[in-house]
């Protein structure tokens, strides 16, 4: 079963000339016990995505669901209360967890 789904996710930063896409269009799904990495090169977006998907980052298009939560429809004071309630981030120098 998915537990976390990312539907044609887009995050543009900047507007007209100036606009940077730092995540492309991207589709992901990972079930409730399983482990992923993400790895690119500096700048692909990596951190990006992962900010999305922690509910820190509201994505420019697309959809990221969360146990059945579409995390983004959510008020931002109910998007705090998933995130306290189901989430855990865990930050480092080198490295995230979703947790």
């Amino acid at each position: 079963m998915s537990y976390i789904v990312a539907n044609n996710v887009v995050k543009e930063f900047g507007t007209g000339d100036a606009s940077v896409t730092a995540v492309r269009g991207i589709d992901l799904t990972i079930g409730q016990s399983e482990f992923i990495s993400i790895m690119g090169e500096s700048g692909a977006g990596k951190s990006t995505l992962l900010s999305m998907l922690g509910g820190l980052l509201s994505p420019s298009r697309g959809e990221i669901v969360i146990g059945e939560v579409d995390i983004y429809a959510l008020s931002r004071d109910k998007l705090a209360d998933f995130r306290r309630e189901f989430m855990g981030l865990s930050f480092s120098l080198s490295s995230w967890s979703l947790i």
